[in-house]
Parts: structure tokens; sequence; C-alpha cells
């Protein structure tokens, strides 16, 4: 499964590439709504990349990120929904915002 790796511009690719891959943490896609947070989730890489382009800005850095099921269930754990999108539909940026994602092994992320 593959989540959608956010900055928000609050780093460079410099910095996402240094820190994250050692210290096993991504910034994330979130979608809060009335404080309810949600993970879009996706099966396959095109789909992401379409998703990507069509509501994030063109000029921030963003990308993909494979997660497992340890991973699936941590973001359970935290109390966030998730939601396995098929389709890349265009959503309300005004509720997108990044969370932090912490993992046992190094992140696999492709960025864009």
């Amino acid at each position: 499964m593959i989540a959608v790796l956010f900055t928000n511009d609050e780093m460079n690719l410099e910095e996402l590439r240094a820190e994250c891959p050692d210290k096993k943490w991504s910034p994330i896609l979130a979608i809060n709504q009335n404080e309810n947070i949600t993970i879009p989730l996706f099966h396959d890489q095109k789909t992401c990349r379409t998703f990507i382009n069509r509501n994030l800005p063109k000029n921030t850095i963003k990308g993909s990120i494979l997660l497992n099921d340890v991973d699936l269930a941590w973001i359970k754990k935290q109390n966030w929904n998730v939601k396995f999108m098929s389709y890349p539909n265009k959503l309300d940026s005004s509720s997108f915002q990044i969370q932090i994602i912490y993992f046992d092994q190094h992140p696999d992320f492709i960025t864009q």
C-alpha cells in the first residue's frame, strides 16, 4: 500500500533525504475533518501519482511512500482512519495537513 509523502514546504528535498531514512520517519498527507484524521492510501503507484498531481501544489516536495502491514497497524494505533482510494479524486485541500509516521525500518519513498 502507498501513502502520499507531503511536506507542505516545511522541508526541502535535501532535508527530507538526509533526515527521514536514517531517523525512520516521514511526513505524510492527512485529511483533517472536524478533528478526525484520515490517511488516504492507494494500492498502485499510478493512482497515487495522479492523485498527487490533481491535489497538491506543483512547486512543493511530494511523493509516495510504501507502507507494510506493520505501518498500517501503527497508523490505526494512532486512532487515524484510513481510506483506500481506487480513484484519484479531487479533494478540498483546505483539509490537508501533515502527520508524521514512524517506521521500524528505513522508509522507502519516491519524490516527485
